[in-house]
């Protein structure tokens, strides 16, 4: 160990270090956006202050599902695998998610985002 624990991490440390794939649900136009993350409250934050082009249209936003990874690579690759499914009724079905409204729902595949493991089980219902 170097003089003063400088250039050693604590393990316990790297535990807390999360990264998110997440989906929100536009309150206003019935429509969802996938993204990743590793700051969740600041990225929602961002979505409903109008920061995003591909959001600011259907503010506000509100979460409605998250799963946490240990790496920004691995949330990153589940967000491609969500963007991937192409129907929002699979991916309702498939993540459980309920529908706000009787429309027909359509998932906004475009842009990134990122979010808390507390919020993943809140968004599912558990």
């Amino acid at each position: 160990m170097q003089a003063g624990g400088q250039g050693f991490e604590s393990p316990q440390l790297h535990l807390y270090r999360m990264f998110y794939a997440y989906i929100l649900q536009s309150e206003t136009g019935n429509r969802y956006y996938i993204g990743s993350t590793k700051d969740i409250s600041r990225r929602i934050t961002e979505h409903n202050q109008g920061k995003s082009n591909s959001t600011k249209t259907y503010r506000p936003w509100k979460l409605v599902y998250c799963e946490c990874f240990q790496t920004l690579a691995e949330a990153r690759r589940r967000e491609r695998e969500i963007k991937s499914w192409k129907s929002p009724k699979y991916m309702k079905r498939i993540l459980r998610l309920n529908a706000q409204s009787g429309r027909a729902s359509r998932l906004h595949r475009e842009g990134q985002g990122f979010e808390s493991p507390q919020l993943h089980f809140l968004a599912r219902g558990k």
